[in-house]
């Protein structure tokens, strides 16, 4: 009763999810649902989604289609982006279709690594919204996420113009192998954490190896993920 602005709780549940605590999760999946604080849902969220995996699916489309805050939501249909799994995908469509930016752009990510196409489309359609992650000094921004789905890119003074991006999926809709961009990325950052301690030399010759299997594919990294 004394923690009413959830201050406590936030800070426990940051900690436990560094612990990865496996014993807190039945208390997380009530909190995500029950808890009053927007911030302590948001976070029981990201907990579950690194914990829990396909055992959290449920509440979190549930939390994705009933909580009041777009915040909370948009933290739902992004903790959905690494499950993969179809069950989200109807959840995930109407939740594209919200008015709110931030909860459109997550929920087409989420789409994109289910390999639907629409998803370009609709992370397009938002970059009319000019936002902190539309603009060149933000490394998850819009085009690079374009860009690692559709394997093309446009110089850096064309990128942010929402028409060339248009013009282009109008175009090549119909060509975009949305399953090999995705699956390219996605093992990319698993070996590239793989790596992360290795000798110069063991990296090179396993980006060598990468580049090898997917000769056409446009990553866009920021520098941190070559590390």
């Amino acid at each position: 009763k004394k923690d009413k602005n959830g201050q406590v709780r936030r800070f426990a549940l940051a900690s436990l999810s560094l612990l990865n605590s496996q014993k807190a999760i039945p208390i997380v999946k009530q909190l995500v649902l029950t808890d009053s604080c927007e911030d302590v849902r948001r976070l029981g969220i990201s907990f579950l989604g690194r914990t829990e995996k396909e055992k959290a699916l449920d509440i979190i489309i549930k939390v994705l289609e009933e909580d009041k805050s777009y915040v909370v939501k948009s933290v739902a249909a992004d903790a959905l982006t690494y499950f993969r799994d179809e069950r989200s995908l109807e959840p995930l469509r109407r939740a594209a279709k919200s008015y709110d930016v931030y909860l459109k752009r997550a929920a087409a990510k989420a789409l994109a690594n289910l390999y639907q196409i629409e998803s370009i489309e609709i992370l397009i359609d938002t970059m009319s919204f000019r936002s902190i992650d539309n603009t060149d000094n933000y490394g998850e921004n819009i085009p690079n996420y374009l860009t690692r789905f559709t394997g093309v890119d446009f110089p850096n003074s064309a990128r942010f113009d929402q028409s060339n991006w248009k013009q282009w999926f109008n175009e090549n809709k119909d060509k975009i192998n949305l399953k090999i961009n995705v699956d390219a990325y996605q093992e990319f950052k698993e070996l590239s954490d793989i790596l992360q301690n290795k000798t110069d030399e063991e990296k090179i010759i396993n980006y060598e190896k990468f580049i090898s299997k997917y000769p056409f594919v446009s990553i866009n990294l920021r520098t941190s993920d070559l590390k």
